[in-house]
């Protein structure tokens, strides 16, 4: 074990000071002054809306408009799935009280102090998740110093800050924290196991479950939370031949079906289809794009993450049991990622669906990170580089300069570290301009949404 000393600690707390005023400078006051007004967007409407129903309406009556789809029975749902709002609603409830106190609590619930209250969220989650990873890095024998860098890769140089200040009512921050903390409780229940950790791992799968369902597949990757130490198995073989393991199962299986109480609360029944005409094209995942395309590509927005290689070779010479369970995670999260239909994710700024996952990505980056020397400096100096470049296309995607859900090759081209606003929305978005669509929008997107509707319905038949 070595010694822990403050840097990892102190680059957490500059971390939070930073994302708190990127959060204040760039999402609540903006270039116009009230771009708080939006802070609230995109799917984290959806996520929201839960909280929003039960406030103002009432009950769990929606109104069209708001993150709503008709599944395949005659009813309104939601879209999305109620996870982040779970961790959203002590924040929102707290603004709640700031409108019940006023004397004409006229609100709808997107004013001024519940979008501060969804960014507030999005903040200490942030944290939390930061300070469960510290730990959990820290355990496994990771060097100060190196967990230091980590932290700083894993929330400056990836989606993870994009995230926690221009979509904060999204649901891939609060996956974040929520599978951080699983990786740390899930080594202190290997290594000491006790009935009420096995609880806890359990809860902590099923809310991160909750979230987004392909966050269960983290399953995989948990033999990694015990890196650097060994199992207690005697007493872990006892404890799942237990009662604990039936009680761990119906808690998880409590907390993800408040999913389904939510849809019946809705419209009647446990079990719809939120997504219809989406699916997966299992035969054909978009792999290749998925990680290297301009169009949200994991390794072209997010390239210091090519440092899991090299840190999932040197895991797989420590431990053939860890580095496999990695290798079989990573597989599978990444064919199940580039299967969706929509492999781009839409318009976010890189491949959203692996924030949740970046905990997991910590520690074979940590392993690659030289202990010493010049390699090690200059790792460094080109972490910066890469660190700076994130900050700069994530301030680009903020103020639409960089629309990569619609990208290609040519359009990032002209758009590198472009800062003209004369840009906005002109290159990559819908509304692009005669050089790169002769026939605007309609001839970029409707084409391609009638060919994924149309495998969709070939597959479905």
């Amino acid at each position: 074990m070595y010694k822990v000393g403050p840097r990892s600690l102190i680059v957490v707390v500059l971390l939070g000071v930073f994302t708190a005023w990127a959060l204040v400078q760039f999402r609540y006051i903006g270039v116009p002054g009230n771009d708080w007004h939006d802070a609230i967007n995109s799917d984290g409407k959806g996520y929201y809306e839960y909280l929003r129903m039960f406030l103002f309406e009432g009950d769990a009556n929606m109104h069209p408009g708001k993150g709503v789809l008709h599944p395949s029975i005659d009813a309104e749902v939601i879209k999305h799935l109620g996870g982040a709002a779970a961790f959203m609603s002590p924040f929102v409830l707290a603004a709640h009280v700031h409108t019940l106190l006023k004397t004409d609590p006229i609100e709808d619930g997107y004013s001024l102090h519940y979008q501060i209250a969804v960014g507030v969220a999005a903040l200490t989650w942030l944290l939390v998740g930061l300070l469960a990873l510290r730990r959990w890095l820290l355990a496994s024998g990771i060097t100060d110093g190196v967990v230091a860098i980590v932290l700083t890769v894993i929330t400056l140089g990836t989606g993870l800050i994009t995230q926690a200040v221009v979509h904060p009512a999204m649901s891939h921050v609060y996956g974040f924290a929520t599978i951080a903390l699983l990786m740390l409780h899930t080594r202190w229940l290997l290594l000491e196991p006790t009935a009420r950790r096995l609880v806890g791992c359990a809860a902590l799968l099923a809310l991160a479950t909750w979230i987004r369902p392909v966050n269960f597949l983290v399953v995989m990757a948990l033999p990694l939370a015990s890196f650097g130490a060994s199992w207690n198995k005697g007493t872990l073989r006892a404890l799942l031949r237990s009662k604990w393991v039936i009680v761990s199962a119906l808690v998880f299986g409590a907390i993800v079906s408040l999913q389904g109480l939510l849809w019946f609360l809705q419209s009647g029944s446990f079990i719809v289809r939120p997504y219809p005409g989406e699916g997966f094209h299992w035969t054909r995942p978009a792999i290749a794009e998925n990680l290297f395309s301009p169009r949200n590509g994991l390794f072209f927005y997010w390239p210091l993450l090519l440092l899991v290689v090299p840190g999932a070779v040197i895991l797989w010479r420590k431990s053939r049991r860890q580095g496999a369970g990695l290798l079989m995670f990573l597989a599978a999260f990444g064919y199940v990622t580039a299967a969706w239909w929509n492999w781009a994710y839409g318009d976010n700024f890189g491949q959203r669906t692996y924030v949740d996952m970046l905990a997991v990505f910590a520690l074979p980056i940590a392993l690659a990170v030289p202990r010493y020397g010049g390699r090690r400096w200059t790792l460094l100096a080109i972490s910066l580089l890469f660190v700076l470049l994130n900050l700069f296309q994530s301030w680009q995607y903020l103020t639409n300069l960089l629309v990569t859900g619609q990208m290609d090759l040519l359009k990032y081209k002209h758009l590198f570290l472009t800062a003209d606003p004369q840009h906005a929305l002109a290159v990559g978005g819908h509304e692009d301009l005669p050089l790169y669509s002769h026939g605007g929008t309609k001839e970029l997107i409707i084409p391609i949404l009638k060919r994924e509707t149309l495998g969709q319905q070939a597959a479905d038949t």
